[in-house]
């Protein structure tokens, strides 16, 4: 009895470890997380990457290498870390914030700033280093790595985190943690040193409310707010011929990190429908009500783009630059945007 029952424990045991070895023994541990869970349990749904996230996490890194910064290493923790985040914020605090369900964050005091920057030791996510993460969340279904991008990118403060730029310069990131949630998008970046960001650079906005900004243009724009960041929204409005789409990003209080496009279909004439510089005229003169000539400038400018579609036209008003010219094709693409060095101005 003994020798047979030797016997099958010898010949059951290869087959057991031959059944492990075959499979991923990480995603088999996984299970769903909740609550407290997310930032104690050794494995939970989500930590490791999916398509979506390796694809996130390319383009991040394209976009980085565009723009003279090295590529990034992916990071398994900082990953971890990135999914911890996204649970928290989908199933415990159901609103974007830096804070934490279990670690408040307030950028005005220094003592909650561990929340964030030692986040990757006190989830003990194995990363050694800090982390600074950016976030994002989409009011239309799922989260797009490509539309989250462009949305960060456009946000003078999470493109400087993105590109180690501005405050972040310091930082080198040396890895990369991804996470996609639902509607939300989670980035977390490494910085192997210690040390705490300086104070975010003073950045020019447009200094006009969501509201203002747009008063007077519902009869014509249908406006719904399609994304957020942490410190900048985004909303879309398009008229019901489709040929007018307006984009605003900033905050709701005021356009502080802002950057408004409008992309017009001309006519066959490459001109203007009254419609379209209805609305073109009524939010320049929102946001610059002491801008006298705007009509003129609206006229003249798209009469000389009609003539010449290569031809671009920009103005300074209030540190803040406006500018109009084509896709080459058939529509004008109008864009406001704080201040940086255009090409060719006129200083108002």
């Amino acid at each position: 009895m003994n020798y047979k029952f030797r016997h099958v424990v010898i010949i059951f045991t290869p087959i057991l470890l031959i059944l492990v070895c075959g499979a991923n023994v990480y995603t088999l541990a996984q299970r769903p997380c909740a609550g407290d869970e997310i930032f104690t349990a050794v494995s939970c749904v989500g930590d490791t990457i999916s398509d979506r996230e390796v694809a996130l996490l390319d383009i991040v890194n394209k976009y980085r290498a565009a723009n003279g910064q090295p590529v990034l290493r992916s990071s398994s923790g900082l990953s971890i870390l990135a999914n911890r985040r996204a649970l928290d914020l989908v199933q415990n605090l159901k609103s974007l914030t830096h804070s934490w369900s279990n670690c408040p964050y307030d950028i005005k005091d220094e003592k909650t700033w561990p929340c964030v920057i030692d986040a990757p030791s006190r989830l003990k996510t194995g990363y050694k280093g800090q982390g600074y993460e950016t976030l994002y969340r989409t009011s239309t279904g799922q989260a797009v790595p490509t539309l989250a991008l462009d949305d960060w990118s456009k946000s003078p403060l999470h493109n400087s985190i993105i590109l180690n730029q501005g405050s972040f310069k310091s930082l080198r990131w040396n890895e990369l943690g991804v996470a996609i949630d639902g509607p939300f998008a989670v980035l977390w970046f490494g910085y192997p040193g210690s040390g705490l960001a300086a104070a975010e650079e003073n950045v020019i906005g447009l200094c006009v409310s969501f509201d203002t900004a747009v008063s007077g243009l519902s009869k014509i724009l249908t406006i719904d707010q399609t994304s957020t960041t942490i410190e900048n929204n985004t909303w879309t409005g398009l008229s019901a011929d489709k040929k007018i789409k307006l984009e605003i990003h900033g905050t709701k209080k005021e356009i502080a990190e802002a950057e408004i496009g409008i992309s017009i279909k001309l006519e066959p004439d490459r001109k203007l429908s009254p419609s379209s510089h209805n609305v073109l005229s009524t939010l320049l003169k929102n946001i610059f009500p002491e801008w006298a000539d705007v009509e003129k400038w609206i006229e003249t400018s798209a009469d000389q783009i009609a003539v010449n579609p290569t031809v671009s036209k920009a103005k300074i008003v209030r540190k803040i630059s406006i500018e109009l010219r084509t896709n080459g094709r058939d529509q004008l693409i109008i864009t406001v945007m704080p201040y940086s060095k255009p090409a060719y101005i006129e200083v108002f």
